[in-house]
């Protein structure tokens, strides 16, 4: 008899308080009621949205390093294909809109200026904070989408130049930068993919 009368007490200010399992993140602003901004034990794959695709599933990617200096690591996000060295290859998660790997370090996703690699940030000695403009778009018979800054359509695959060349994710890709040959970009959905 007590509980209830507690509980009906307590019930107008347990309304007022919002679930952490629907609240939605500013990044996922606009993209539906389905849209999510946290989720578990991921991978992306990228798909050209221009050609046909050898794999329907995408090309698979991982952080791959391309500057070390002392306990920071910065890492593109890079095709398993074209990158030239062995990966830890983590599985990734969202969380609050933030998207981080699940790997020994703190490793997280940054926000890109426009027509600048889609970069981890890695550090061995203190916490990353994750740029929280990320957030997954569920799409009707097929796998959910990573929009960046509220789009799926910002995201291409260009390669590297230099030595050390290998395919990567740009943000916004444009001519001109020195980073990536633009010739070489295609434009590319991410797909969210179970781990």
């Amino acid at each position: 008899m007590f509980a209830l009368a507690v509980a009906a007490a307590l019930a107008p200010f347990a309304a007022a308080v919002p679930l952490a399992g629907r609240q939605t993140p500013s990044s996922c602003a606009g993209l539906g009621d389905a849209a999510f901004g946290s989720l578990s034990n991921f991978r992306l794959n990228a798909v050209n949205t221009t050609l046909p695709n050898s794999d329907p599933a995408g090309a698979p990617l991982e952080p791959g390093d391309y500057l070390s200096s002392h306990e920071i690591r910065l890492s593109a996000l890079a095709t398993v294909a074209s990158y030239p060295y062995p990966t830890t290859n983590p599985t990734l998660s969202l969380v609050n809109g933030g998207v981080i790997a699940n790997d020994e370090y703190s490793t997280a996703l940054g926000s890109p200026a426009e027509g600048a690699l889609v970069q981890f940030t890695t550090d061995s000695l203190s916490p990353v904070t994750p740029a929280e403009i990320y957030c997954g778009v569920p799409v009707d018979g097929g796998a959910s989408l990573l929009a960046i800054n509220g789009r799926t359509d910002a995201f291409s695959i260009c390669w590297r130049t230099g030595g050390n060349a290998f395919a990567e994710v740009i943000y916004d890709a444009a001519d001109g930068h020195t980073d990536y040959d633009y010739s070489t970009c295609y434009p590319v959905e991410l797909h969210i993919v179970s781990a």
